[in-house]
């Protein structure tokens, strides 16, 4: 039986995991690389499902998820990488807003995740480092869904282009800090000098 009391205290967001990339420069799927013998996939869903009341991973190869409790979807636009998942996680969200992530971000954390979805009334809520905008870890509403539209149909994949026809909140580096101190949230993993780099340092 539903635990409807656990339901109840879920953010009405739905978290996006997306997993379409090609890993051209890891050479391997991301998703399924391990740090301390858990997958990157697996790192994320544990911190959704602990937020979100619904989860959905946005994924060309579906057949290779096996997971309960989690919708999976292929990009409804092929070949226009994260903003063609980000569009897809919007329309097929059941909520108002989606927390993107990706899945070479392996190590979210929980209550800065809760704080960013937490943040409404914007079209956006994006943290922005040093002027650099993180877009893949980050909540979108579905009131963006039409800018989008627009700047696939313009073949313009740039996500941070968005951004300047949308009401944005930015996230600085100290409202980061009070819940990531390292601010390993940010951080994402694209090559096998990477990877072996983290495993070698342990980061937990």
């Amino acid at each position: 039986m539903w635990n409807y009391e656990v339901e109840e205290r879920l953010l009405k967001v739905t978290g996006v995991i997306l997993a379409g990339g090609k890993n051209t420069r890891m050479g391997v799927d991301k998703a399924f690389l391990e740090i301390d013998g858990v997958k990157f996939i697996d790192r994320i869903l544990s911190v959704y499902k602990k937020i979100f009341s619904e989860t959905i991973i946005i994924t060309n190869t579906p057949e290779k998820y096996k997971v309960t409790g989690v919708k999976i979807y292929r990009d409804l636009i092929c070949g226009k990488g994260s903003l063609g998942g980000l569009y897809t996680g919007l329309l097929k969200s059941q909520n108002d807003y989606a927390f993107i992530t990706a899945c070479d971000m392996p190590f979210p954390n929980k209550d800065l995740v809760e704080y960013i979805a937490s943040i409404k009334e914007y079209d956006a809520v994006v943290p922005l480092i040093k002027e650099r905008y993180h877009p893949l870890f980050a909540m979108y509403s579905k009131k963006s869904i039409e800018i989008i539209e627009s700047q696939l149909k313009g073949n313009n994949l740039r996500i941070q282009e968005i951004f300047q026809k949308l009401n944005v909140r930015k996230i600085n580096e100290n409202e980061i800090m009070k819940f990531d101190s390292m601010m390993l949230s940010l951080l994402n993993i694209n090559t096998p000098q990477e990877y072996r780099n983290f495993l070698k340092c342990e980061v937990k």
